[in-house]
C-alpha cells in the first residue's frame, strides 16, 4: 500500500489529474485508479517510468526515502553511478 498511497500523494502535491499521469506514462486512466487503490501493482519495469513521471526517485515510491529527491537529481546520480562503474 506504500507505493499506492505515494503514487497518490505525489501526484496531488504536483497537482496532475489521473488523466494527465496517465498520459505521460501511455497508460489508461483506469490503470492509474488502480495503481493509487493498491488493486494493482506496479510493474518492475514500469516503476522507473513512473518515478520519472512523478519527478521523484524510485526511493521515494518504495517507501525506502521520505523525501521525493527530484528525478533528474536520482537520474542524475544513476549516471555518475554508471560513469564509475566503466571506469573500474
Amino acid at each position: 500500500m506504500v507505493v499506492a498511497n505515494r503514487i497518490h500523494t505525489r501526484r496531488k502535491t504536483l497537482r496532475l489529474r489521473q488523466a494527465d499521469l496517465a498520459d505521460r506514462l501511455g497508460c489508461s486512466l483506469g490503470q492509474i485508479g488502480h495503481y493509487e487503490k493498491g488493486t494493482r501493482g506496479v510493474m518492475v519495469d514500469t516503476l522507473p517510468a513512473l518515478a520519472a513521471a512523478l519527478e521523484c526517485s524510485l526511493s521515494y515510491l518504495l517507501g525506502e526515502q521520505d523525501r521525493p529527491a527530484k528525478w533528474r537529481e536520482y537520474a542524475a546520480g544513476l549516471q555518475h553511478d554508471d560513469d564509475l562503474e566503466q571506469t573500474e
